[in-house]
């Protein structure tokens, strides 16, 4: 027998299909508990899918969260932000003045320059 370990977090919802109807797997207050209910494979099913993991309040922490497996202890952090990015102009690169001469020096002997 295989073992198989989640490397989900403990509120984490697992959904599947089979052609004929969406699954969703959500966990109970005990972890040994999980209450599985099934929708419609259709755009209707899976609106109410999305309504369900919309209204479903997750107190999820903060700071991060252990992963099960193997006896590694494997925190995951919270996404940090990113700095914005200025698009009003772009950069522009710097060139040495012996890269330009190399440049113009290539350029004149192709006849693109005098």
């Amino acid at each position: 027998m295989a073992t198989h370990t989640h490397l989900r977090p403990p509120w984490a919802v697992t959904c599947w299909h089979d052609n004929t109807f969406i699954y969703v797997e959500l966990p109970g207050t005990d972890p040994s508990q999980v209450y599985i209910t099934k929708y419609d494979y259709t755009a209707e099913g899976l609106s109410k899918v999305l309504q369900l993991l919309k209204r479903r309040e997750v107190e999820v922490p903060k700071a991060g969260f252990e992963k099960p497996g193997n006896g590694h202890k494997t925190v995951m952090q919270p996404r940090r932000s990113r700095k914005p990015i200025d698009v009003s102009k772009p950069p522009v690169p710097k060139a040495t003045d012996g890269q330009m001469e190399s440049a113009r020096s290539v350029l004149r002997k192709l006849g693109m320059i005098k």
